[in-house]
């Protein structure tokens, strides 16, 4: 549990991820993308605080995954 919220299941859910770096000027930052198997042509990108501390796409997976499946569209994380 993270935070405080109640565990996501994702293991039945259809959705493909694709781990990507978006460059910046002398480093990268790492970002997921989630594709449903359905999708409705639409994103949303998905930013978590966190601070750089706390917090990373592995730990945000399971809401990601949830939400690009509910709501048939692509996430960016």
């Amino acid at each position: 549990m993270l935070g405080g919220y109640p565990e996501i299941k994702t293991d039945n859910l259809r959705v493909a991820e694709n781990d990507i770096l978006i460059p910046l000027d002398n480093h990268a930052i790492p970002a997921r993308i989630y594709t449903p198997e359905r999708t409705n042509g639409k994103c949303l990108i998905f930013v978590h605080g966190g601070g750089f501390y706390a917090g990373t796409l592995d730990s945000f997976n399971p809401r990601c995954r949830y939400l690009a499946d509910a709501g048939d569209f692509i996430i960016v994380s």
